[in-house]
């Protein structure tokens, strides 16, 4: 039996208790200002347009850091002058390789071999500049018929037999040491696997020779190659292993091929007919010297695109698949399947809400559920922004104006900084539209394979282009993301829920999607975990400060020296090493990416990163059988 001294007690530190849980609850809503968007101040720089570094020549063309040979306006050319913007390298183009009068020694020159290299006389020249100690990157090879003609060409590619002009591939096999995230072999091993394949192309098999290194080869299935290599070829290999035989006989696909002046490197595909190819030139680029360091934008962002938090939208529908309102589903299903997500990647949502997205109907959204979720994404580090989706065939300034009163009744003081538009057609119409608002940079879905990954919209407006819908990652997908991982340290993968609301297949319910996504993320982004999550404002401010840097550096003795220009509190690099470790950061500080890669952040704008040799035997970096070096 309970005594009355005792049961007072209890019931005393009870209500302490409840008193304190009750206190901390009103505390923390008084002390998080849920309706301001925190990031609206720490992410702010005066950075815009107007400091984006040029890669224009000033002075001589022969002053410029990179020669680019082909169509000035085709695929290549923009691809190019892209890498040249991020990586701060000069670039002069050329038509033609005879207009390229005045080539300095150790020149790059990147080439479009397709349109540039065609007669004895393009073949001379191109010999000439090897002598000289000129690296080239053939962003695309010369025409089967061209190479087949020379055996000049063939030398100086790397080529030792052409064992088929065309020949369909099982897949790709990527080696370690060249793009950011290690080897991987893109073949279809189970039924997952068939729907990724999309790496089974058809190009010319090529075979290198002595002097050569292969960062990606094509794979054969056995009776391919058993029906297609040559008997002359094989008997060359007569003293192997039939697996041995067909390793060092796999078409190339990328690979170099070292002279005693230069180095020449060669990519057999269209890789660089696309942005995302840009990482293949920084790849390429650390495999001429000993160690390469350049500026990365070092953000990771996961965008909740179209979310219909504030509406119910196709009510019959959603009433049919889940016995909810839309708006219902995506506070009780979604949004905790997104928070699950978002704690198991580490990652930080950026959510792009709109009030609705039909306005020809009567009905109003139901602005209630704004405090809930700016309380909610506050909670998880989030933010956010607006969508300019919509089924009614609005302009995006005829959209804003619809959605300015809503958002002034239920979150005047949040500050949007960010929008999303779902069609790049959009962009002229947007930048106009919010140049007078909050919004500081704009999510772009766009189907152009050239346009940039990371710009400037507006004057004041960057434009950060999706990279991923994160529910499909095909083999090719995954090249892509190694590529601009390598190239940008950034990935901007947006998920689409406007096909949740509106659903067209039976693939478009959440459930299904979600049982995709959540296995690629945690698997394909995983070697790339030592870059920083961020949201869409974060990730803005990181992008001005890159576009905006220029910056020198050398090296005497172990001591690598970089001097940035216009440089805003922080600026980040990657630095790939041959065999070496970085031991120390004096004024920034390091993370190990992967082996042989480093992430910098420097801290002020001269820092020193000491380096030096790995302990024990040290092999190189990618070194696989059928390299012949």
């Amino acid at each position: 039996m309970v005594s009355r001294r005792n049961y007072l007690t209890v019931a005393i530190m009870m209500l302490i208790l409840f008193f304190m849980f009750q206190f901390t609850g009103v505390m923390k809503n008084q002390l998080n200002e849920y309706g301001v968007n925190e990031y609206d101040q720490s992410t702010y720089t005066h950075l815009n347009a107007e400091n984006t570094f040029s890669d224009t020549v000033s002075g001589s063309s022969a002053s410029a850091d990179v020669f680019y040979v082909g169509a000035v306006s085709g695929d290549v050319a923009k691809v190019v002058s892209s890498w040249c913007e991020y990586s701060k390298r000069t670039l002069q183009t050329y038509q033609t390789l005879s207009a390229c009068e005045t080539v300095p020694e150790n020149q790059l020159i990147i080439l479009d071999g397709l349109t540039t290299v065609r007669t004895d006389a393009d073949i001379l020249i191109l010999q000439e500049w090897i002598d000289k100690g000129v690296n080239i990157i053939f962003a695309r090879m010369p025409d089967v018929s061209v190479i087949q003609k020379s055996a000049q060409l063939e030398q100086m590619l790397g080529i030792n037999r052409i064992a088929s002009t065309n020949i369909t591939l099982n897949g790709m096999h990527l080696f370690s040491g060249f793009f950011l995230g290690g080897e991987r072999i893109y073949e279809a091993q189970n039924k997952e696997d068939e729907k990724r394949q999309d790496l089974d192309h058809n190009i010319p098999w090529y075979v290198t020779g002595a002097g050569t290194k292969t960062y990606l080869v094509g794979t054969l299935t056995d009776e391919v190659f058993d029906q297609t290599v040559p008997r002359s070829l094989l008997e060359e290999f007569s003293n192997m292993e039939k697996t041995s035989v067909k390793n060092n006989l796999l078409p190339a696909v990328i690979w170099r091929y070292g002279t005693t002046n230069s180095k020449v490197f060669c990519v057999n595909d269209d890789f660089l007919t696309d942005v995302s190819g840009i990482g293949i030139l920084s790849a390429m680029t650390a495999q001429i010297s000993d160690y390469e360091i350049y500026p990365v934008v070092n953000a990771q962002n996961l965008v909740a695109a179209d979310m219909p938090a504030f509406s119910s939208e196709n009510e019959e529908k959603m009433q049919e698949l889940y016995a909810q309102s839309a708006s219902a589903v995506y506070r009780e299903i979604i949004w905790p399947s997104l928070v699950a997500l978002q704690e198991t990647t580490g990652a930080k949502l950026t959510c792009m809400v709109s009030p609705q997205f039909t306005y020809d109907d009567e009905q109003e959204p139901d602005g209630s559920e704004v405090a809930y979720y700016l309380k909610q994404l506050k909670e998880q580090d989030g933010e956010l922004g607006w969508s300019a989706t919509n089924r009614s065939n609005l302009s995006v300034s005829e959209k804003l104006t619809l959605d300015k009163p809503f958002w002034k009744d239920y979150g005047a003081d949040y500050k949007i900084t960010s929008a999303y538009l779902r069609d790049g057609s959009q962009k002229a119409d947007a930048v106009q539209a919010l140049k007078n608002e909050d919004v500081r940079t704009v999510v772009v879905s766009d189907d152009d394979s050239t346009s940039p990954i990371i710009s400037y919209a507006g004057e004041n407006i960057t434009q950060q282009k999706v990279t991923s819908a994160g529910i499909t990652h095909t083999f090719s997908d995954d090249l892509k993301l190694r590529s601009m991982e390598t190239a940008l340290g950034y990935s901007n993968i947006t998920l689409d829920l406007l096909s949740v609301t509106y659903p067209e297949t039976e693939q478009d319910s959440w459930e299904k999607m979600l049982r995709k996504l959540s296995p690629n993320l945690t698997t394909f982004w995983k070697p790339f975990e030592a870059f920083t999550h961020t949201t869409l404002s974060e990730s803005d401010q990181r992008i001005r400060r890159f576009l905006a840097i220029d910056y020198e550096q050398e090296r005497q003795n172990n001591n690598i020296t970089v001097k940035v220009d216009n440089f805003d509190q922080q600026a980040w690099f990657v630095l790939r090493l041959n065999g070496e470790t970085v031991k120390s950061v004096k004024g920034g500080k390091s993370t190990r990416i992967e082996d042989g890669a480093y992430l910098i952040c420097a801290e002020k704008d001269t820092i020193t990163i000491k380096v030096g040799r790995k302990s024990g035997m040290y092999y190189g970096s990618g070194q696989k059988s059928g390299e012949q070096e």
